[in-house]
């Protein structure tokens, strides 16, 4: 059977939403688009949900060589259907930077903006985040320094140890490591948009006038707080929503309340309220 994150590929964006809220969901590195079903199935079924996979994931075309940019990603985000409904743009880690991309290159196209811990490091190349960016950058240079074949394991448990899902490794089963592992490719290149310009800090006032949430978990690392913190001096009117319990996978480990956290959103949306103070 289809899964509705995979059955979600198939909306139309040349038909008329007629009211209906459309949600566009973004997955992260290493992962796919079933990693919403979680979510999905809690959201209301008239909903248009959208599940675009990032290059490279389901895609034994992709070309490693080619060019490749931020806008690469962007371009594999269908514009959502024409209409009156709320339009929101979700994104987590990696799916998150494409998603804030996506919205600073269409500014109209979306209702709002959800970022769940989107990896918008070149950020903390603001001055006074010189230690947690070091930190970071050796990191991605641990990581990438993986490349050999044999290695792959290596690097997958590394990016998990990174965002501390020390539990959710170890809980893996040997296929989906070795999934993970084989997706290690395609993370080392997604490291390059990290500085891709069309992300930089000075072009985030940009997302001025647009509804902005911020999810994290109470459960993540530092870093991503660091990050948040930046991003919040740039785009002051972000609303931020901590998940308790939660960590960097909080979509799968509290969909409810973040199905809850999108209803309130739309529901605002469509009655045109301001976010809570």
């Amino acid at each position: 059977m289809m899964s509705r994150s995979a059955a979600a590929d198939a909306v139309d964006a040349r038909t008329p939403d007629h009211g209906v809220p459309h949600v566009t969901l973004v997955h992260g590195s290493a992962a796919g688009v079933t990693q919403w079903d979680a979510l999905i199935a809690h959201l209301p079924g008239a909903w248009h949900v959208q599940t675009p996979r990032l290059a490279g994931y389901d895609d034994p075309q992709f070309d490693f060589e080619a060019p490749y940019d931020v806008q690469v990603e962007v371009a594999r985000i269908a514009p959502p259907p024409h209409g009156t409904g709320p339009r929101v743009l979700m994104g987590h880690s990696m799916g998150g930077l494409v998603s804030a991309a996506a919205c600073l290159a269409h500014p109209k196209r979306y209702s709002a903006l959800v970022l769940i811990e989107p990896v918008l490091f070149g950020l903390l190349s603001q001055p006074g985040f010189a230690a947690v960016h070091h930190d970071v950058r050796s990191h991605m240079r641990y990581f990438t320094s993986l490349q050999d074949p044999t290695r792959q394991l290596d690097a997958a448990r590394a990016m998990f140890h990174f965002w501390k899902l020390y539990d959710a490794w170890e809980a893996q089963s040997p296929a989906r490591r070795e999934q993970a592992a084989s997706c290690m490719h395609k993370v080392r290149l997604e490291c390059r948009l990290f500085d891709d310009p069309a992300v930089h800090a000075d072009r985030l006032s940009a997302l001025d006038g647009l509804p902005v949430l911020w999810v994290t978990g109470s459960e993540s690392p530092s870093h991503i707080r660091s990050v948040q913190r930046i991003f919040c001096e740039r785009v002051p009117h972000t609303e931020v929503i901590e998940i308790p319990g939660g960590g960097h996978l909080c979509h799968l480990s509290h969909p409810g309340e973040l199905a809850a956290l999108l209803a309130g959103l739309v529901s605002r949306l469509q009655n045109k309220q301001p976010a809570p103070a």
